[in-house]
């Protein structure tokens, strides 16, 4: 196997094997044409089979079927491209660019249909047929297994009723191929949700650090526990059990022990419209849907497809319609970008802000009580795990020695934040707990500058690491 250290380093260990790889990968024809789209920085050890120079971008000749899901890495000198499917493309030592190639597929036909190959993949259970075998079976693509899945090794195929592109996290990966058939009637429409709940959605591997408030045995999450209330929100299953996390899901990333990710799709029920003066209630017509509004959905960015920009920490809400709905805005305390990109899509990019998606028709449910409001100066801090950094912002009140996080855990009260050592202008030790799973993290801060920033550590109990932030409005700390 040939490990890659460096594009400037490849130079020599190429020559000998990698054009070999190009020539053969360029004699397979003319397939489709396709398009590199950017899915952020990454890396992963060999399987180079071809090389470019002198460009940032790949090439566009070398994205066609037959590299369908697979790789290529850019650097400012070059780039690599490599027969792995990008999902699995991890691990590497130089990082770059990373791209994926979503080649053109042929049209299915109106009552078949054909196997068409998107690389490399897996994902558990939901296998109904099998059949021997590399290659899968025509007669098994037809119009009631439309978008669903194969997945094929030297030995035989497997079946499964999953949409491909949901497809993720299984142990065994093989060639996969997704069924292109027509569907023969429309799909039935969506029930109408129910009103309190919501249902768990796949989203595929991934884990983050800390926020957890609850926990259940067992590999698939509590339909109980996905509600109006935590719609949007995070939980990690394994074999063993899942615990849930009060983190908008796109936003959960860098935690150590990756699981199966699931959203909480609920939806807050509609409210009831109020009885008239005289006590008795009104037949009224169908609720009008609430215009489109920007909801966060926590820290990121994206690189390019950027359309416009306003002034300010918070996005303009005349940029959210519905002609922008599910598209994305980030902003830093100078100003705002707006990037027609899903916002679940937009991740890679260098400068990360607070992140905003405009939510066509959101409902925003009041959020429930928590405790006294405290006044005082706000932090913006920042932990660093490796290359991982997990932002936070706290409410320091000076004069009564009182912090609270600014956070949904203790708007809702199952935060709870302790001071341990507090100088004002001078030094600053707090805890914070968790209540619903005994999840704690202490920090440990240095006041500098007069108080405007602070540097220290932070430790919990799988993790510790640096802690910095300053004020959030630039001023002094003063007490």
């Amino acid at each position: 196997m040939m490990t890659m250290h460096g594009l400037g380093s490849r130079r020599v260990r190429l020559s000998g094997c990698c054009f070999v790889a190009l020539g053969a990968w360029l004699c397979l024809g003319t397939a489709s044409a396709g398009t590199w789209q950017p899915v952020g920085v990454g890396d992963c050890p060999g399987r180079d089979v071809g090389l470019s120079r002198g460009s940032s971008v790949p090439e566009a000749g070398k994205c066609d079927a037959s590299f369908a899901g697979y790789t290529a890495v850019c650097w400012a000198s070059g780039c690599t491209y490599k027969n792995v499917a990008t999902g699995s493309c991890t691990g590497g030592a130089n990082p770059g660019q990373m791209y994926t190639c979503a080649a053109t597929a042929p049209a299915p036909t109106p009552t078949g249909g054909g196997w068409q190959s998107v690389g490399l993949g897996d994902c558990p259970g939901r296998d109904v047929a099998g059949t021997s075998g590399p290659n899968p079976d025509p007669s098994k693509c037809n119009a009631n297994f439309a978008g669903n899945t194969a997945v094929c090794w030297t030995t035989g195929c497997t079946y499964k009723n999953v949409a491909t592109a949901a497809c993720t996290g299984g142990a065994n990966p093989g060639q996969m191929y997704t069924c292109g058939a027509r569907a023969a009637t429309p799909p039935p429409p969506v029930p109408a949700p129910v009103p309190a709940g919501g249902s768990w959605q796949s989203v595929g591997l991934g884990d983050c650090p800390g926020r957890d408030v609850a926990g259940t045995s067992g590999p698939n999450p509590d339909p109980s526990k996905c509600n109006a209330s935590f719609s949007g929100n995070t939980a990690v299953c394994w074999t063993t059990g899942c615990t849930y996390k009060s983190v908008v899901t796109a936003a959960c990333t860098g935690g150590a022990n990756p699981g199966q990710m699931y959203t909480c799709g609920a939806s807050a029920p509609p409210a009831a419209p109020p009885p008239p003066a005289n006590g008795h209630r009104r037949k009224s017509g169908p609720a009008a849907s609430p215009p489109p509004a920007w909801q966060p959905v926590g820290v990121g960015d994206c690189p390019g497809r950027d359309v416009a920009g306003s002034a300010g920490s918070t996005p303009d809400p005349s940029k959210c319609d519905g002609g922008f709905a599910g598209n994305t805005a980030v902003c830093w305390s100078s100003g705002c970008t707006y990037k027609s990109v899903a916002t679940a899509a937009c991740t890679g990019g260098a400068n990360p802000g607070q992140m905003f998606t405009c939510a066509s028709g959101a409902v925003v449910p009041a959020p429930p009580p928590g405790p006294p409001k405290i006044q005082g100066k706000r932090y913006s801090v920042v932990n660093y795990t490796g290359d991982t950094q997990n932002p936070h912002d706290f409410i320091v009140d000076w004069k009564a020695c009182k912090v609270a996080e600014v956070s949904q855990d203790f708007e809702r009260g199952t935060e709870e934040v302790s001071v341990l050592v507090c100088r004002p202008g001078s030094r600053l030790v707090i805890k914070t707990d968790f209540k619903a799973t005994g999840q704690w993290t202490q920090y440990d801060w240095v006041m500098l500058d007069g108080g405007a920033t602070m540097a220290g550590s932070y430790r919990d109990p799988a993790t510790c690491g640096p802690s910095a932030g300053k004020r959030a409005d630039g001023g002094k700390g003063g007490r």
